[in-house]
């Protein structure tokens, strides 16, 4: 086995400078977070606030708010009827299809699996797929 010691050396001394060149570069991006947190913190005590991360739970409130008034706003200017926005709506004739569709090709499928999937009872599945509750136009039973 033939070793050059002094080639070894030359390499682990280029590597030892480029992680003193690293280190001098992660020191510096330190510095300048601590700069840049100390002006955040001086504009965030001119606002107000004891500091930036206080500022920073002001506004993640304010937001969290205005979120929860788009929300009702939302809801309240849907385009879906108000009948079917309700807890206890009536089923649109496209998921009465999709849950009579789902009913009729379940093979292994259960009722109660068919009702979590569309989020209703188990009854109304078998409401839905042996036409006790109103179709939609053109449903046959059996022909999905």
């Amino acid at each position: 086995m033939n070793f050059n010691i002094s080639a070894e050396k030359a390499r682990l001394q280029a590597r030892l400078e480029q992680l003193e060149k690293v280190e001098k570069v992660l020191e510096a991006v330190k510095a300048l977070e601590a700069k840049h947190r100390e002006a955040l913190d001086a504009i965030a005590k001119e606002n107000g606030f004891a500091d930036y991360d206080a500022l920073v739970a002001g506004f993640e409130e304010k937001v969290a708010t205005k979120a929860k008034r788009a929300v009702k706003k939302a809801k309240a200017t849907s385009s879906v009827p108000k009948k079917q926005r309700k807890a206890r709506a009536k089923l649109t004739p496209q998921i009465k299809l999709e849950i009579a569709k789902a009913y009729m090709e379940r093979g292994e499928k259960t009722a109660a699996e068919i009702a979590a999937k569309f989020g209703v009872s188990q009854f109304t599945v078998y409401k839905v797929a042996t036409t006790k509750m109103k179709k939609p136009a053109g449903f046959v039973v059996g022909s999905v």
